[in-house]
């Protein structure tokens, strides 16, 4: 029995999707099922679900509002930009309360935040972190944008005060 073209192609597209999946099993290893739900991972999800709901999120305009404000004339507001690809806060496991805690927490954000650029420009002034552009007073993982210097933007939160440095390549 002589196999067709399209049927050589669907067995090669089939054998293709067999490799990636054993690859991804035996590589990355299984995300789910009965060993990675247990009652304590279940509490933590009820107590993250719960305080984020007591801490609304700004909304941010939909995409047809800015495209009408861009038709418009109007500047884009670039403070209510975000990283698309940026994990939210509710997938990073909250700290214990305390000061250690706070401690942290102030670790985390100097860790997981980057400062890209500044822009000095009197009271214009800003700072490019995480490809979110934040002038002094914004708020950004619960740490407020106090000052911006030539090469470094200092946040204020929990009672801290943290220092992004710029860095250098």
């Amino acid at each position: 029995m002589a196999l067709t073209k399209r049927q050589k192609t669907l067995i090669g597209i089939f054998c293709v999707a067999l490799v990636v999946v054993v690859a991804e099993r035996v590589l990355v290893g299984p995300r789910g099922g009965p060993d990675a739900a247990s009652a304590d991972s279940l509490e933590e999800v009820v107590e993250a679900v719960l305080s984020e709901e007591d801490q609304p999120e700004a909304e941010s305009p939909s995409v047809a509002e800015r495209l009408r404000d861009l038709a418009a004339g109007e500047e884009p507001n670039l403070a209510q930009l975000r990283n698309p690809f940026s994990l939210p806060a509710s997938w990073f496991p909250r700290a214990v309360q305390g000061s250690a805690a706070v401690e942290d927490a102030a670790a985390r954000f100097v860790r997981t935040h980057q400062l890209t650029a500044v822009v000095m420009d009197g009271p214009r002034s800003g700072a490019l972190i995480d490809n979110r552009f934040l002038v002094p007073g914004q708020v950004l993982d619960g740490f407020r944008l106090v000052s911006v210097a030539d090469r470094s933007a200092v946040f204020e939160g929990q009672g801290r005060r943290v220092t992004l440095e710029l860095l250098t390549r």
